[in-house]
């Protein structure tokens, strides 16, 4: 047979093996099925995925062809490298990427089908991936059926950019009502904090904490409070629609082709635009898109989607249950502050990093004669909770199961994290009202803070959604107004619900809403008819189409107060973690040299990644201590010491038979040079038990 004709079926074939084009055919549709297409279907239904990374056109139609086409190119140029060596040598290569993208279809394959036994996937996988393998060696029709199967990219691409819910995100953005020349229309600035309940926010006198909160606070002593503002949705994707429209909210995405109405196009016609929205795409005119989303440059928008899309197909092929991917991404990346690295760390001095679309926005804050609408949607102090008061990031390694005794410990040190990564975002508030005042705006514009719902650290419910004991975290969430040429403080106790921002928005711009609303401005007689009675959407879950439920509850038996949390508030000479450490029964060794309360050692503690956390140099730091400690069992709690000085304290949790604990580390660990952790066992469950204190070798 003459060299380079095809084999007949069931012939060998030549040694030269397929043409080049042949191979990347190959490569190309079982990459599809390994890769490009599962990606591609989760995120083709997923718009907030793009929307969230302010995603071009251009950048998605890149993402997508440099998904389908880009590794399937790297192993062809390996494969064509290894046919320079050696003709043999380059079809075993051939062969290898072959088995090796089949049996990683399979296992993707067996996966969605329901074959979540780990060693069973991969064995069968790779079984059926050198049957497939063999078969195309040997049979042409199984390598002309894979050469064919290159279709399956060139149709899941274009399916994704063009008909796919996604897709409506890459569409050009309206033109529609150009900006009006200048007028004296006040501008606005409306910051949408995420995941916040008044709650958090409290002292002992409910009111705006100026402790933990001070730029909070100082900002309700020029704007109005509604202390009673609660929100009409317990996730973000139906609360900011409702929030932004007036309008009770739905289960339809949150994108401008489904909420036309909104506060975009009612100022579109006065305002110029400054928008940074997150999780929601409501302003679609070109200047929504183009004065913020601009600075989101084409390689910071393709690297982050290829780390989100990585992300998600790592979980799609990893042992475990299978489950349709869902992505629920809000964590920002933070970028470091240029002057906050070099000072001491205290409440005045810039915060060590910012979330980069923050960093960005701020840009935007200058004088301007064309009245202007500032937004941004901050996806702060959402979880995952990973941040300080400072900026410093640390750490946050994966919680272990306890016990339901152990609920209250698990649950107090998730408030402790959540109350430091709100005071994180008051230091945010307080930049952007720094630099609202350094532009000249601040007096004459109409400022607006709110967080779009709550949270609830409360035992027995689901933390996020609604339910009559969480109601006071979930429901009720910080809603503060500036007036143009507002300077007293005020407080508002009335029933506000969030979809009454918007008109209340409008009758304090002297505009009329030209759509109907369900919601009212404040102050008007309709909120006093009311009553106390709140209504909250229940839609059980973020992509529930209609409610599951709507709720409604009396904000008497409700109102959030510091009273119902796990962490009190703290005094200005108190540490941050006081609190923490009175849920441990340990606030009295707070401070104390472990040299003067104990002299005895007995025991040891295997703690995990100690090198990490005596180490000046890791980063980010880890932001607990966790271990196990052996030759001491029955209730008790370890103390743990920086440098000799007790510092924070755990519960002992029994686990599984161990004795283990986690105890969260203070703020200010990486300004020391170095750092010595000893563990001190305390016996018993009391604050007053203290006899029989030892101090735990800790094994390194």
């Amino acid at each position: 047979m003459a060299e380079g004709r095809g084999a007949t079926p069931g012939e060998a074939t030549p040694s030269r093996g397929p043409s080049g084009l042949d191979r990347l055919l190959v490569m190309l549709g079982l990459w599809g099925f390994a890769c490009t297409q599962p990606i591609l279907s989760v995120l083709g239904d997923e718009p907030s995925f793009f929307i969230f990374r302010q995603t071009s056109r251009v950048a998605a139609i890149l993402f997508a062809v440099g998904l389908a086409v880009v590794p399937p190119l790297v192993l062809l140029g390996l494969n064509l490298v290894a046919d320079r060596v050696d003709r043999r040598f380059g079809r075993a290569v051939h062969l290898a990427i072959v088995g090796g993208l089949a049996t990683l279809a399979l296992h993707v394959i067996l996966r969605r089908m329901g074959l979540t036994n780990a060693i069973a996937s991969v064995a069968l996988a790779l079984a059926l991936g050198l049957a497939f393998t063999l078969a195309y060696r040997s049979v042409e029709a199984v390598a002309t059926w894979a050469r064919y199967t290159a279709v399956l990219p060139a149709l899941a691409v274009p399916t994704f950019l063009f008909l796919a819910p996604s897709s409506e995100v890459f569409s050009t953005a309206s033109s529609q009502g150009e900006t009006s020349e200048a007028t004296d229309e006040p501008s606005v600035v409306f910051l949408v904090l995420d995941e916040l309940p008044t709650k958090s926010l409290l002292d002992d006198e409910d009111h705006i904490d100026p402790v933990r909160f001070p730029n909070l606070a100082g900002f309700a002593d020029d704007s109005t409070w509604y202390r009673g503002h609660s929100t009409v949705a317990d996730a973000t994707r139906q609360a900011v629609p409702a929030i932004l429209t007036g309008l009770v909210p739905s289960g339809e995405e949150a994108m401008m082709q489904n909420h036309p109405d909104n506060l975009f196009t009612l100022l579109r016609p006065t305002h110029d635009m400054r928008v940074s929205e997150s999780r929601t795409w409501l302003c679609g005119f070109e200047g929504c898109r183009g004065s913020v989303s601009e600075s989101a440059s084409l390689t910071r928008q393709l690297r982050t989607m290829a780390t989100g899309a990585s992300d998600l197909w790592r979980d799609q092929v990893l042992p475990g249950p299978w489950e349709e991917p869902k992505l629920d991404d809000f964590e920002e990346d933070l970028v470091t502050s240029s002057d906050g690295t070099q000072r001491p760390r205290n409440m005045n001095a810039p915060v060590v990093s910012a979330p980069e679309r923050f960093v960005d926005f701020l840009d935007t804050i200058e004088p301007t004669d064309q009245p202007t609408l500032w937004y941004q949607h901050l996806l702060m102090p959402h979880q995952p909770w990973h941040v300080y008061p400072d900026g410093e990031e640390y750490e946050n390694p994966e919680e272990p199961r306890w016990s339901d005794e152990y609920d209250t410990w698990w649950r107090a040190t998730q408030e402790q994290q959540h109350l430091f990564q709100a005071q994180y975002a008051d230091r945010l508030v307080g930049e952007l009202l720094d630099r609202v005042k350094d532009a000249g705006l601040y007096e004459d514009s109409l400022i607006v803070v709110v967080a779009d719902h709550g949270i609830s650290f409360s035992g027995g419910t689901s933390p996020r959604m609604y339910a009559e004991p969480s109601a006071d975290g979930v429901a009720f969430s910080p809603l503060l107004i500036k007036a143009p040429g507002q300077s007293d403080g005020a407080i508002d106790d009335q029933a506000i619900e969030s979809f009454d921002i918007l008109p209340t928005v409008a009758d304090l711009l002297g505009i009329e809403v030209p759509w109907d609303t369900d919601g009212v401005p404040a102050g008007s007689p309709e909120i006093a008819a009311r009553g106390t009675t709140r209504t909250i959407y229940d839609f059980g879950s973020i992509d529930d189409p209609e409610p599951r439920k709507t709720a409604h509850f009396e904000d008497a038996e409700h109102l959030p107060s510091a009273a119902n949390r796990w962490i009190r508030p703290i005094g200005p000479d108190e540490p941050p973690l006081i609190g923490l450490m009175e849920v441990a029964a340990s606030a009295r060794w707070l401070g104390a040299d472990v040299d003067d309360i104990t002299s005895t050692v007995a025991g040891t503690a295997r703690v995990d990644g100690i090198h990490g956390i005596e180490d000046p140099a890791t980063s980010p730091r880890p932001g607990f201590i966790a271990g196990t400690v052996e030759g001491q069992s029955g209730p008790g709690r370890v103390l743990v010491a920086v440098n000799g000085a007790v510092v924070t304290a755990s519960p002992a949790l029994v686990y599984d038979g161990d004795t283990t604990f986690r105890a969260m580390l203070p703020p200010g660990l990486s300004q020391l040079d170095d750092i010595e952790i000893r563990l001190v066992w305390v016996p018993g469950r009391m604050a007053g038990d203290a006899s029989g204190m030892i101090e735990l070798e800790v094994v390194r």
